[in-house]
């Protein structure tokens, strides 16, 4: 392996459409087995602007049975899958959690899929999918991850985690990030590019005015706290931080409504070992955006 090398890896918010899907059936997998621990459960998620669709196969004890949803059901349901998109923040014109349309096409399992699932006197239990998966765990970090990943991971966590707190009010669910480090001797030294896109409130974009730009500059600054905590060294040279602050009130790619994207990109220069005051008037000095369509996905 080459001695010195750069490794990206990259990480989806909770509020990420295909993170949304995820949970949506994540919940009615929960759901099912809180009625019955023997339940089998195929769930699909879609959504898109104001719509979430559920379609697969279902076996529930005093849920579905004999081909009827019990009394009460299909709506514990819907409640269930509102409720997910509630708490991961989804409020805005192209999708809210209390007025998109849903629709519940989950039916009972075939016979031909339970004969293939269900055990009996001459075979184990069995599985209606198959898959080949590989990992491994990774003494870079205390999660025992591939540092990119856990880095990207946890940016995405605690801009979600001050969000919800209000501390960071111009940010909303959807967004992305991406961690470039460079490796020596096949060990983590330092991040040479750090990338940020998400989706905001209307009104914060840069435009040499207080407000809203000072509430980003300020969430740029918990940023670097938060980069230091993580224990991620930014070298002495420049690293660039680019802050996509148009997933607008579109998500992603226009997928939760269409929306045109305004690009942030700060260049913070030796960021390590200046003091506050430095850092915003760099960032004064160095912001520069475009309402272009954004490229990065």
């Amino acid at each position: 392996m080459r001695n010195s090398f750069l490794f990206t890896s990259e990480s989806v918010s909770e509020g990420h459409p295909d993170k949304v899907a995820d949970q949506i059936s994540d919940s009615i997998v929960d759901l099912f087995l809180s009625k019955d621990p023997e339940a089998r459960v195929a769930c699909e998620t879609l959504t898109t602007t104001q719509l979430v669709v559920l379609a697969g196969e279902i076996r529930c004890k005093g849920v579905f049975e004999d081909g009827e949803w019990a009394p009460g059901a299909l709506d514990e349901i819907e409640a269930t899958v509102r409720n997910t998109v509630k708490d991961i923040g989804y409020e805005q014109a192209g999708f809210h959690w209390n007025q998109f349309r849903f629709e519940n096409n989950l039916h009972g399992q075939s016979a031909h899929i339970a004969q293939g699932v269900d055990e009996s006197a001459d075979k184990d239990e069995g599985a209606g999918d198959q898959g080949i998966m590989f990992g491994y765990a990774s003494d870079e970090t205390p999660d025992l991850m591939p540092a990119t990943l856990d880095y990207a991971h946890k940016i995405l966590e605690r801009m979600a985690a001050d969000r919800k707190a209000g501390i960071a009010p111009f940010l909303e669910p959807d967004a992305k990030s991406q961690v470039t480090l460079r490796y020596a001797n096949e060990r983590p030294v330092e991040a040479t590019a750090i990338v940020v896109s998400t989706q905001h409130a209307p009104g914060y974009f840069f435009h040499g005015g207080e407000g809203a730009g000072a509430d980003v500059s300020n969430g740029f600054l918990r940023f670097r706290r938060f980069l230091g905590d993580l224990g991620i060294g930014l070298g002495d040279g420049i690293v660039q931080v680019s802050l996509d602050l148009g997933a607008g009130r579109g998500g992603d790619a226009g997928r939760f409504g269409p929306g045109i994207r305004e690009r942030l990109v700060v260049g913070l220069l030796g960021l390590d070992g200046l003091d506050d005051e430095t850092i915003l008037e760099r960032l004064d000095g160095d912001r520069h955006w475009s309402t272009s369509p954004s490229t990065m996905w």
